[in-house]
């Protein structure tokens, strides 16, 4: 899960959709979020969704440009691709 800010400084709660990443406390976990952080901090990017989970995070894609944030995660190692809610 990632906070967004939009344009108006709203925050949104962002559950990454399709793939999975140890949680802090976890064995690299501040490896997988650290690697999120450096690909989309304080970038412009793009969210695809279509619901909400129980938590009410929006369940969805980032994308960088055209570049799918949640694809280049697994690619790098940092999380894995999570069939389960696919």
């Amino acid at each position: 899960t990632v906070t967004i800010l939009d344009a108006e400084k709203t925050q949104h709660k962002i559950r990454l959709d399709g793939i999975d990443a140890p949680e802090n406390g976890q064995a690299f976990g501040t490896k997988s979020r650290q690697a999120l952080g450096d690909k989309i901090h304080e970038k412009d990017v793009r969210i695809e969704w279509t619901k909400r989970d129980r938590y009410q995070r929006i369940i969805g894609r980032i994308y960088l440009d055209k570049r799918d944030v949640s694809l280049e995660m697994v690619r790098r190692g940092v999380a894995w691709h999570f069939k389960r809610y696919e």
